[in-house]
């Protein structure tokens, strides 16, 4: 039995079809009894986004940043969808995702209200 820690970039999470292999890769060591740490960063696109839209809502472009919002709020639910089943998961994942959209869009409006991005923010966001 071996300690093993798998890290998978923006590509190896950026659809669901990615992660599914993803989920395959890590299932497989479990199987042969590895203890696994697995670390994953966001879906290929999504800090682009995340720092693109907080930029929009420092130059003042409200709608900028609230269809960057829906754009993530629709990519991570197709995933949610595709990738988990509908027994309870699936919502409370949703739920969850949605919170952190949420929280997104209420520090853009914060980075809207002060017209603009500071590096403390920025490195919230």
């Amino acid at each position: 039995m071996a300690l093993l820690t798998m890290k998978f970039g923006g590509t190896s999470v950026g659809s669901p079809q990615a992660i599914s292999q993803v989920v395959e890769i890590v299932h497989s060591e479990l199987k042969q009894g590895n203890q696994t740490v697995v670390v994953v960063s966001a879906m290929s696109g999504v800090t682009d986004t995340l720092i693109q839209a907080a930029r929009m809502a420092g130059q003042g472009n409200r709608w900028e940043y609230l269809a960057s919002a829906q754009e993530l709020r629709d990519r991570h639910q197709e995933a949610i969808n595709r990738l988990l089943p509908p027994n309870g998961v699936r919502e409370k994942t949703a739920g969850q995702t949605n919170a952190l959209i949420d929280e997104f869009v209420q520090v853009c409006q914060a980075i809207n209200i002060l017209g603009e991005l500071t590096p403390r923010i920025a490195d919230s966001v």
